[in-house]
């Protein structure tokens, strides 16, 4: 199985969890491929050739006003991906059981509608500290910071951790069960 991996990461997290799937993807012997999204030159031509050669595409994001950040959410429009198996990974400053966090899941599902989903894994990251300082020094933003937020923002900071990088291992490992045992996808 030969695996596309385009990522956008802007503090780190979901490249860190993109080198944790493509590693364990690799011990159970699929070729893979990692494109950082903010770090090449790739035009569409070049991403669609990637793309119409992979068997799976994976697309990692990081959470932005309750979606896909724009960078990787631009990518729903190829055609090449309407019929590609397709798996999505992410992370998101808040937690991903929250309301916020369901809510990105969802949004993120429907905007790739891919009929060939292998999975999504979204697990929580370390928010931008420029992000946090700018929400403390404004008061009439819709999300200033008491208490209650700083302590969520603290928590962030603690992630991707031991646990996010298990349960990621093990998406991965569904994720090859599910395209080796899904005859359709093939």
């Amino acid at each position: 199985m030969h695996v596309l991996m385009i990522y956008s990461s802007r503090t780190g997290n979901t490249k860190q969890i993109a080198e944790v799937i493509e590693n364990t993807l690799k011990a159970k012997r699929a070729s893979v491929k990692q494109v950082h999204q903010e770090s090449t030159d790739l035009n569409e031509r070049q991403i669609n050739d990637l793309i119409k050669s992979a068997d799976v595409v994976g697309l990692g994001y990081w959470a932005d006003k309750g979606t896909a950040n724009t960078t990787i959410s631009e990518l729903a429009n190829l055609e090449t991906l309407k019929d590609k198996p397709l798996f999505i990974f992410g992370t998101i400053g808040s937690d991903p059981e929250s309301e916020h966090g369901k809510a990105c899941y969802t949004s993120v599902n429907e905007a790739f509608n891919a009929s060939k989903l292998l999975g999504q894994y979204l697990c929580r990251g370390k928010i931008d500290p420029r992000i946090t300082e700018r929400m403390k020094k404004s008061q009439a933003h819709p999300h200033s910071m008491d208490e209650k937020r700083i302590q969520r923002h603290q928590e962030s900071m603690q992630h991707p951790d031991a646990k996010d990088i298990e349960n990621a291992r093990a998406f991965s490992e569904e994720l090859m069960i599910r395209y080796e045992e899904n005859s359709n996808i093939r």
